[in-house]
């Protein structure tokens, strides 16, 4: 469903010793100094000689892996104590032992996930700054990258002929012709906040602004309020500025002022009251809690993600060798949202997938747009996801679904959420009912107006006779009230998902596509997404079409359970 929570899973921190090696807290160096005193899951009491000062051993001591004690100046009376105390323990996990209960005091320390199948972590074409400069490295995140597999970029898919190709124009934009896609990028862009005609400054508590306008949302711009200090080369048809193609990057593009002779250049303001490094991802977002919606601007944050030349690290030294003809995807410094909406429940997973979100009317010194010159190094305006081929409503675009597209797309969302090692681990009979739901996602939300949903007993009935067939397991689950992850993880153990027409099914794009089916119910005039993004999948796809009055009778469920059970035998 639309609603996300971020997913927050910290791992246990490792501690970097002066050799340059990685150790855990209860990983110690021997040296001179005290004796640190610890009990193991053994319950046995071990010395170590410490090093370091009061500071070094003070980071050592951590609740969660035992005891540590400095002993250097503890008086007798106490050390008598401390003896006793130690032999009282080893009692207790004597006794322990003794009951056959399960005893762990072992250090409860994650190991990083490896990174699965083609995917590799390897060094970019990194600046000089950050080859030398820990800190700038660090910043930028530009150290490690993934590089997923590019084998989509030479295969053409469904359709032989069709261009599905990401243009990266150096500064400036680009359209392809066959997806009807423009895409820009500028360097050194000035954004002037004074000439930004929103009333919503973006990110305000949903139960704020109930009831709020959408097209306050939406800013309107000056025109000057996007510059660029050199004239940009433009690839595309002028009447793609005079149509509704192109939507917010339109705007954008009428909006900017370059110089054209060299008279221009004093005339136009690139001063720079805040500067920000690096790469900068832009868009505005449309339908910002429709998951379907937003998998679409994803999708094309995605693609349009800087590629930089890839550098193998042997033996986690310095010494790099360039990799002829491959790629890595650069990760970006941050993402900035040109609109004005409130908080939404799929915002942290921007953060999860590319960087930090912005607003820009919450940029420059001090938070504040009072600052009207703010400068990026590096921008990316995202495609709008109404142009992503995932939504396929355009007629003047052929269909050519590329799972390859698909494949690189699905497992860079699942490693973003850790989630790249489960791929693939279906529990066969694992039947997903989505119980869709209405919820206060935006502020026009009528929840007396929401459609598709179960009416209660037709639920009942199709719960009782799923549960029933042999071999299966039924979950009823209300998606929005899932996190994100949480979401990702169910679909890619599920063995069939069964849902009305609704952005949940858009999940299909993370269950396995040679085991899994989908299985949407489908209300009469509807346009067929998912059975489209299926087939961008390349999985299993089931429609059920109701009657007019959208409920289920008796032999609507008949069929259903029936095929279900028929799938789960042979599958």
């Amino acid at each position: 469903m639309e609603e996300s929570r971020k997913e927050n899973e910290e791992r246990d921190p490792l501690t970097t010793s002066s050799d340059g090696k990685k150790r855990g807290l209860n990983q110690r160096r021997p040296g001179g100094g005290g004796v640190l005193i610890g009990i193991n899951k053994d319950s046995k009491i071990d010395t170590e000689e410490s090093s370091g000062n009061d500071e070094e051993r003070a980071r050592r001591r951590h609740p969660r892996h035992g005891v540590i004690l400095t002993l250097r100046s503890i008086s007798p009376i106490r050390m008598l104590l401390l003896v006793i105390i130690s032999a009282g323990a080893s009692v207790w996990v004597a006794t322990m032992v003794q009951l056959d209960l399960e005893l762990d005091l072992s250090p409860k320390i994650k190991e990083p996930e490896p990174l699965q199948g083609t995917h590799k972590m390897i060094r970019t074409d990194r600046s000089e700054q950050d080859r030398t400069d820990p800190k700038s490295a660090t910043e930028s995140k530009q150290s490690l990258n993934i590089c997923p597999p590019s084998e989509w970029e030479k295969n053409p898919g469904s359709c032989p002929d069709f261009d599905h190709s990401i243009k990266r124009p150096q500064h400036g934009c680009q359209v392809n012709e066959d997806t009807k896609t423009v895409f820009c990028t500028f360097d050194n862009l000035r954004i002037d906040t004074q000439k930004i005609r929103m009333k919503p400054k973006g990110g305000e508590v949903l139960s704020t602004v109930m009831g709020q306008a959408e097209e306050s949302e939406y800013p309107k711009y000056q025109q000057g309020a996007f510059s660029v200090p050199t004239a940009p080369t433009h690839k595309f048809p002028n009447e793609y500025l005079n149509n509704k193609g192109m939507h917010y990057l339109a705007d954008v593009l009428n909006a900017m002022q370059y110089p054209t002779t060299n008279d221009d250049k004093g005339q136009l303001d690139f001063s720079c009251q805040q500067t920000y490094p690096g790469t900068t991802l832009f868009l505005t977002r449309y339908e910002y809690v429709n998951v379907f919606h937003t998998m679409t601007d994803w999708w094309n944050a995605f693609f349009v993600l800087p590629r930089k030349k890839a550098y193998i690290s042997e033996n986690n030294n310095q010494n790099t060798t360039l990799v002829d003809g491959m790629e890595c995807i650069e990760k970006v410094n941050r993402v900035v949202f040109l609109d004005g909406h409130p908080q939404g429940s799929l915002d942290p997973t921007w953060e999860s997938l590319f960087a930090k979100y912005h607003f820009i009317q919450h940029m420059g010194v001090g938070g504040s747009n009072s600052s009207s010159g703010l400068c990026f190094e590096q921008a990316i305006f995202v495609p709008p996801g109404y142009k992503s081929p995932l939504f396929d409503n355009d007629p003047s675009r052929r269909r050519c679904p590329h799972k390859g597209m698909t494949k690189a797309f699905s497992d860079f969302v699942l490693e973003q959420h850790n989630l790249l090692h489960n791929k693939g681990k279906v529990i066969k009979g694992n039947i997903v009912l989505i119980d869709r739901h209405p919820f206060i996602s935006h502020p026009r939300i009528k929840l007396e107006n929401f459609e598709r949903k179960f009416k209660a007993s037709d639920l009942e009935k199709l719960q009782k006779r799923l549960a029933s067939i042999p071999g299966a397991t039924l979950q009823v689950v209300r998606l929005e009230k899932l996190s994100f992850r949480e979401q990702l993880a169910l679909m890619q153990e599920s063995h069939i998902v069964i849902g009305m027409h609704g952005a949940a099914l858009t999940h299909l794009l993370f269950m396995d596509e040679n085991r899994s089916q989908l299985i949407e119910l489908m209300p009469r005039n509807r346009v067929d997404f998912f059975q489209s993004l299926s087939e961008w999948k390349g999985m299993n796809y089931k429609r059920f079409t109701l009657d007019s009055s959208g409920q289920m009778n008796e032999k609507f469920i008949d069929d259903v359970v029936r095929h279900v059970e028929k799938y789960i035998w042979e599958n």
